[in-house]
Parts: structure tokens; C-alpha cells; sequence
């Protein structure tokens, strides 16, 4: 039997794929990724309300908020709009929970999906919605002329700013390019 010389890197070759050295540098760059990857989507996800290329609010809720700027109110929305590695192969970004509970979260949906509320059908709306008309209307606004000819019925437009993040084929570059840079940048590294 002859024996076989190995010239050149084969050492180094066999180190770079030792999975106790490489697994550590593959979930660290991995969950560098997932960091990156929720910058992107939060500083797309802020531009997309900045940009306020969304239908104008409806003249009921311009009336409560003050303002006609979809999406933008105080910047509880703007600043719920966020991200969490979860694991270092598992990210999540969209509208996180805060220690208020789940309020921003029922709010950010339906403001993401849209909606139709019937302020007359509970009390408590209404009662909310009439001392909000009260306080920032005219004297003498009533809720039905502050709804319009709605009938009680307030329509809260779907604007997705979310799903269109998502869903771009231009995002979906960017979730490849960082996930793949994280594996070449695992291999170039030495342990």
C-alpha cells in the first residue's frame, strides 16, 4: 500500500470545517444577519409612513387625531414598528408587543388591514368618539354629522405598509444578500 502526501492547505481546509469551530462563527454572523436584515425592514417600514404616499384620513378621524397624515399620530405606530432575532436563524420584525400589552399591536393591524367600526353598536365607542367630537370639533358637532353619512359607521382604509415591504422582491434581495454574506463571511473567518 503507498501512502498518500497531502501538499498545500488541506490543515487549514479541514479546521475551516470542523463544526465545533464552525457552528459558533456561522449562528454569530447568522444572527448579524437577522440584526441587519430588521434594520432594513424598520427603516423601510418608517420611510413607507413618512412618505405618506397612503389616502388621506377619513374627516372623522382628522377631526379626533387633529392631523390628515395617515399612519401618524403620536409615534407609538412609528416607533412599534420593530425587530427581534429570535434565534440566530430565526428573525421577526413587524409591529411588537410593548409592556402596555397587546393595544399597539390590535392597532397597528387594523390599521394595516383596514376596517370598519359601528360606533353606534357600542356604547362605550361612542361615548369616546362623542367626547373626542366635543373636545376638538365645533360647537355643536354631533356624531353623526362628524361620521358624514356613514350611519354610524367609521371606515378605516387598509393601508398594508407592512405586506408591501414584504412582499418587494427588492427586500427579498436584501434578505438573501446578508444571509449569504453571513455564510461567506463564516468560511473566510479562522477559528
Amino acid at each position: 500500500m503507498s501512502g498518500v502526501r497531502l501538499t498545500g492547505g488541506w490543515s487549514s481546509l479541514v479546521d475551516a470545517l470542523d463544526p465545533s469551530r464552525v457552528m459558533p462563527r456561522l449562528e454569530r454572523n447568522m444572527a448579524t444577519a437577522g440584526r441587519r436584515t430588521g434594520q432594513e425592514f424598520q427603516r423601510r417600514a418608517r420611510a413607507a409612513i413618512r412618505g405618506r404616499q397612503y389616502a388621506p384620513n377619513s374627516p372623522i378621524t382628522a377631526l379626533l387625531k387633529g392631523s390628515t397624515a395617515p399612519l401618524v399620530a403620536d409615534g407609538d405606530l412609528f416607533q412599534s414598528l420593530t425587530y427581534k432575532v429570535v434565534s440566530p436563524y430565526n428573525v421577526r420584525f413587524g409591529i411588537m408587543r410593548d409592556a402596555v400589552g397587546t393595544e399597539r399591536i390590535t392597532l397597528g393591524e387594523l390599521l394595516h388591514d383596514g376596517a370598519t367600526i359601528d360606533v353606534n353598536a357600542n356604547p362605550r365607542i361612542r361615548m369616546a368618539v362623542m367626547a373626542k367630537l366635543r373636545a376638538k370639533g365645533p360647537r355643536g358637532v354631533s356624531l353623526a354629522r362628524g361620521l358624514g353619512n356613514s350611519g354610524g359607521l367609521w371606515k378605516i382604509p387598509g393601508r398594508p405598509f407592512i405586506t408591501a415591504i414584504v412582499e418587494s422582491s427588492s427586500f427579498d434581495a436584501v434578505i438573501e444578500e446578508h444571509y449569504a454574506g453571513a455564510v461567506r463571511a463564516t468560511f473566510r473567518e479562522r477559528a
